[in-house]
Parts: C-alpha cells; structure tokens; sequence
C-alpha cells in the first residue's frame, strides 16, 4: 500500500478543541443514563435539520452575502470563523459523503409527504445531487461543492459517488415519478464512473492521505450489490452482473 500526505493547510477539517489553548467553558451536561433516547433523536432530528436547505429555509453564504443555497444542499455545519470562535475554517459547503449520510438519515426518519407527491427534502437532494454531477470538475469524485451546487477546489474522494448511490436507492420509493427519472440519470451517471474508478487510490475520509482506502472499497463494494439486485429500472452494468473472481472484484 502506498500513501501520499497531502497538505493539511489545504484540504483537512477543522482543528479539535484540544488543540486550542486556554480554558475551556463548560456547559450543561446531558444525564445519559436516565434520557429517553427516543426523545435525544427528536433534538438530534431538529439540529440536522438546520443543515438543509429549502426553498423555505435559506442559508446564505457567509463569504458572499446575497448568494444563498439551493434547495437540498445539506451544508456540513454552520460553523464559519467569523461566527464561531476556536473555528478556523469554513463549513458551509455540501460534502458528497456527509449529504449522502445525512440523506439517508431523513429516508430512515419517515417524513411526510407531500399530498399526490413525495417527501419534499429527498426530492431537493436528488436535484442538488444532479446539480454537482453537472458541475463536477476534474470527476465525479469531487467531495466538497459550494452552497450554489459549483465545485471548489477540493480533493477527489471515490467514496462519494458510491455512497450518493446509495442514499438514491434508499430514497427512490419516496420520490414522486419525475424524480425518480432523474434518480436513475443520477444513479446511473455514478455507475459509470465507478466502474472505472472503483480500483484506483483516493483520497481517504479525513482528506489527510491518499492511498487504497479500505472506506472507500467497502461503500463502493455495498453500492455495487444493492445495484445488481436493484428493482428500479436502473441497468446492472456488465462487470457488476459477474461473479466476483478476486478480491479486486465487486
């Protein structure tokens, strides 16, 4: 296995809290022990919820006021220097892999639907996601793109497309028709590039190295077999169809 460091100044998260001096200030603490986890998830729900965008709830970019968010851009967190002290970057941005997971998470919640339509924050994710597949620039590996659906400069990350597949497959049944047919263009765009990218060196989850990413293999392994006993109308490409033969197979 080969690995490449990559410059932290340029692409690595935030600095932890540890690594700043002074004292730290304390806060109320959460009794563990004796919360109803049922009741912790509704405030977890709540706070998840600030981190994507609506046509009825805008986050605006905090570098240039006046441009603001699409609909279904999920923005990492709204932590930007200016407004949060001891944050030395900026957060407000859509990660590919962070909004695949947040994505699942609102499939998994059971959100309403619209009357004679789908769930309203999956169907503007699959749009958003369609969007910086369009904007994508050098691949569809690109991991990070602005609130506006552009891509910054980034690292590329091969887990993306892959986990952004599978948040689609799991949203699909609570999509109204046309975006379903925009799921599968979606869906499908991925599989492509995978197919040729599934066995190449990526940058890892932490944007810190850049190797063979046991992450990146698995997400795309799982894709992958979801894909090839999809019910959807997505076509199973060829290599996916087979029978592995090694471990290099999918």
């Amino acid at each position: 296995m080969t690995a490449t460091i990559l410059e932290p100044s340029s692409h690595t998260r935030a600095r932890t809290a540890s690594e700043y001096a002074g004292p730290r200030a304390e806060s109320a603490r959460a009794v563990v022990q004796r919360s109803d986890f049922q009741m912790i998830a509704q405030h977890m729900f709540s706070l998840m919820m600030r981190n994507v965008a609506s046509d009825g709830f805008l986050v605006e970019d905090p570098v240039e006021q006046g441009r603001f968010a699409k609909p279904g851009c999920i923005i990492a967190a709204p932590s930007y220097p200016a407004n949060s002290p001891g944050v030395d970057q900026d957060y407000v941005f859509n990660w590919t892999r962070d909004a695949a997971i947040t994505a699942m998470e609102l499939v998994a919640s059971g959100m309403p639907a619209k009357p004679a339509s789908g769930v309203e924050p999956l169907e503007d994710y699959v749009r958003f996601a369609a969007i910086c597949q369009g904007n994508a620039i050098p691949t569809l590996a690109h991991a990070c793109f602005t609130i506006e659906g552009n891509s910054r400069p980034w690292t590329e990350q091969n887990d993306g497309p892959a986990l952004q597949t599978l948040a689609v497959l799991r949203a699909f049944t609570q999509l109204d028709e046309p975006t379903r047919d925009l799921a599968r263009q979606v869906i499908g765009r991925n599989l492509d590039f995978l197919i040729g990218a599934y066995q190449q060196q990526t940058t890892n989850v932490w944007e810190e190295h850049s190797g063979y990413s046991f992450f990146a293999r698995a997400v795309q392994l799982r894709c992958f077999r979801e894909i090839s006993t999809n019910t959807i109308g997505v076509t199973v490409p060829a290599d996916v169809g087979k029978r592995p033969t090694g471990c290099g197979a999918p």
